[in-house]
């Protein structure tokens, strides 16, 4: 679906929507952030509440200098979201998704709008008043970032990393594996982590692994298991839709973080019912089928290049089947032999 006029009126609409909610807010609250050795500027439009929309981003913040690569305004109204194609668009599994005909795309779901004008390096994100206390959308930034650092080399993976002085190791896995689990085992067996959910894959002449997020989460088996992590929760809030406790685990251990560190190995996590864990090897074709499907579907500009990439940096990297013992320890021991 074509939106009414030209693609220069519609960037225009965009911006001057954004414009009329910050109006509103009495301002914009510029933040500048720096990703992947990116200046990123995030423009906040309404009460101080979306401010926490932004808290899994606060290790990266840095002092306002010179013009941003990216700019995305982030706003909160009251009443209609702006116009465009996605009203006429068709409702699939409760979102809609669709591209922009002149570069970009929008998804609209529940209470939220994103959109992103790839010709203007600009994205957008609304979302109705009170949305935070119905569904809380911890990393509402992922599509317009995975879209725009992955035309630069710098892909948007949903898997966890842990390093040290000598590398890291990449994490992956489909959702519910344990990644998180093994980030958090490593963590507390003297390795830091660079990121949970998700971190970026830096595609240049060295692979880098690069953190988004200074989030992790916790599952009640987790917190079962790492009893040490439970005060740590940051509340009932910020708790997601699968029942995972968030823990700004920087807050309590600010040298657990790292920002990054070369890829070393990748290891496709899996539970294993023994106390043991243990390393098998993986080839090439397992650690792409445990990475590309997941990171593919969450990027919506993502598609052949991004998969070529990736297939580049597995073919090049070693990769294991990490099975997941229930001795916390055993894990840390497992990824670290992989450094």
């Amino acid at each position: 679906m074509t939106p009414a006029g030209s693609s220069t009126v519609f960037s225009d609409e965009l911006a001057r929507a954004a414009d009329a909610a910050s109006y509103a807010a009495g301002g914009y609250e510029d933040r500048d952030y720096r990703i992947a050795g990116h200046r990123i500027r995030v423009r906040l439009a309404g009460p101080p509440t979306l401010q926490r929309l932004l808290s899994a981003l606060d290790h990266l913040r840095v002092a306002q200098a010179g013009e941003p690569e990216l700019v995305v305004a982030v706003c909160e109204i009251d009443g209609e979201m702006p116009h465009g194609p996605w009203q006429n668009a068709v409702l699939a599994g409760g979102a809609v998704r669709g591209d922009l005909p002149h570069g970009g795309f929008f998804l609209a779901h529940d209470g939220a709008l994103t959109v992103f004008d790839r010709a203007r390096a600009a994205g957008y994100y609304w979302q109705e008043r009170g949305l935070w206390n119905r569904r809380h959308p911890l990393y509402p930034l992922s599509p317009i970032l995975g879209d725009w650092l992955g035309a630069r080399g710098v892909y948007l993976v949903p898997a966890a990393a842990v390093g040290n002085e000598r590398g890291s190791v990449l994490l992956a896995g489909a959702p519910g594996s344990g990644k998180s689990h093994a980030m958090h085992a490593c963590v507390r067996g003297g390795l830091r982590y660079i990121g949970d959910d998700a971190c970026l894959l830096d595609a240049g002449e060295t692979t880098l692994l690069r953190s988004v997020y200074r989030t992790t989460h916790a599952s009640r088996r987790t917190l079962d298991l790492m009893q040490h992590l439970a005060p740590l929760s940051a509340g009932a809030d910020w708790t997601s839709a699968g029942g995972y406790e968030t823990i700004f685990l920087d807050d309590h251990a600010p040298a657990a973080l790292m920002t990054e560190a070369p890829l070393s190995a990748i290891g496709i996590v899996e539970q294993f019912s023994g106390p043991r864990s243990r390393v098998r090897a993986a080839t090439s074709g397992d650690a792409l089928a445990a990475l590309a499907p997941w990171a593919l579907r969450n990027v919506p500009g993502a598609g052949q290049p991004m998969l070529e990439q990736l297939a580049r940096v597995v073919g090049a990297t070693p990769a294991v089947h990490l099975e997941c013992g229930t001795d916390p320890a055993g894990i840390a021991t497992a990824v670290e032999g992989l450094l």
